[in-house]
């Protein structure tokens, strides 16, 4: 991963507001900044950014992995076996201690709710403290290239799996068989194209019509029934960065009732793709699909965002919201996913995630969901 770039900005952030030190301790700020991501953080991982140089320090357990992927200038180890821990080496915390002493730092960076309120605590009583949270996510805000390349091919991913998800569909089968499809088929395509890769992946398919009007729900080992709905959901990450794929389905054909309030989603996010356009604001986005639903009587049950950013997190800035007014801009990354959800009817929601581009919205997921014979 390249990360020069970003390290630079950082220092010149550093530069502008006097800040000597920076401390790094959300995983995904760490991964945009060094190239390295741990498969957990229960043990603290912590990087130093200083003006000259950047150093890492991680535990014994991450060693190898951090010398292999962490762009840093030093790594610093705590141990946890008898043979290579020291006086000095017993945690995180006394590396980080060590190091500050022997920096002349009077002004530190630290992001908001990250690090443990006791090491906070013990930092401010020595330097004077800084936020930098909101500078390094608005750097993240903004995709490079490279990021593109990997969320497009996330996109292409999320897409084929959502598909073959969708043609699993059948009465008697569960939410995690149909589920299962779809993962076999990241497995095996991954694989032969992306060989090498990291790759993690989410999904969810509540289903019927008590299930599915819950927007964030695990998936069960209920079985589909005659006449059925639900809405699947799969978000892929191809080297941490993800695309999001959301589709409603029938099983049967729908109620008359249900045919309405599909196309009414369908419409409504027709709308708000037509306005992610640089520079609206994101509340007109949001108002834009709202208003079809609000019109059409369903206003009540449609009660979440429109969209929301999406990148290294599952859910990122910007928000698409109505009381938002913050603006688009050419390089963000987002999903469009008005929902309704009417109890004792069904949920319905279609998620697609959008490059914002000079020319507009560019698409990067797709899946077919059949209802009535029509393909939307």
């Amino acid at each position: 991963m390249f990360t020069q770039n970003r390290i630079d900005r950082i220092r010149n952030y550093m530069e502008e507001e006097s800040i000597d030190t920076v401390i790094v301790s959300n995983p995904e700020n760490q991964y945009y900044l060094t190239g390295f991501r741990a498969l957990m953080y229960s043990r603290p991982i912590i990087t130093i950014i200083n003006r000259n140089d950047i150093s890492i320090i991680v535990p014994g357990i991450e060693e190898t992995h951090a010398m292999k992927e962490a762009n840093v200038d030093s790594i610093h180890v705590y141990y946890e076996h008898p043979e290579s821990i020291g006086e000095d080496q017993k945690a995180a915390t006394d590396i980080l201690q060590k190091l500050l002493n022997n920096l002349a730092v009077k002004r530190v960076g630290i992001e908001d709710g990250f690090l443990s309120y006791g090491v906070g605590k013990q930092l401010a009583s020595k330097y004077n403290i800084v936020g930098v949270t909101n500078f390094i996510l608005k750097m993240r805000l903004i995709k490079d290239k490279n990021e593109f390349l990997m969320l497009q091919k996330a996109g292409e991913l999320v897409s084929g799996a959502v598909q073959a998800t969708l043609s699993s569909l059948a009465v008697g089968k569960t939410e995690l068989e149909v589920e299962d499809i779809g993962n076999r088929y990241v497995l095996e395509e991954a694989s032969r194209s992306y060989p090498d890769s990291t790759i993690d992946f989410f999904t969810m398919t509540p289903s019927g019509p008590e299930r599915s009007t819950m927007p964030h729900l695990l998936s069960s080992t209920r079985r589909f029934t005659e006449q059925d709905i639900g809405i699947h959901t799969r978000q892929i990450g191809l080297h941490g960065y993800r695309a999001e794929c959301e589709r409603t389905f029938f099983i049967g054909n729908p109620t008359d009732e249900q045919s309405e309030i599909f196309n009414i989603m369908v419409e409504a996010q027709k709308s708000a793709v037509k306005k992610c356009i640089s520079g609206n604001l994101l509340k007109e986005i949001d108002q834009a699909a709202r208003s079809i639903i609000q019109k059409a009587g369903y206003g009540n049950y449609s009660i979440h965002r429109t969209g929301h950013g999406i990148g290294l997190e599952a859910h990122e800035a910007p928000s698409i919201r109505f009381d938002c007014y913050d603006r688009l801009e050419t390089g963000m990354v987002i999903t469009i996913e008005p929902g309704i959800y009417v109890p004792g009817i069904g949920g319905f929601r279609h998620s697609d995630t959008f490059i914002i581009t000079e020319q507009g919205p560019k698409q990067i997921t797709e899946a077919n969901c059949l209802i009535n014979q029509l393909t939307f």
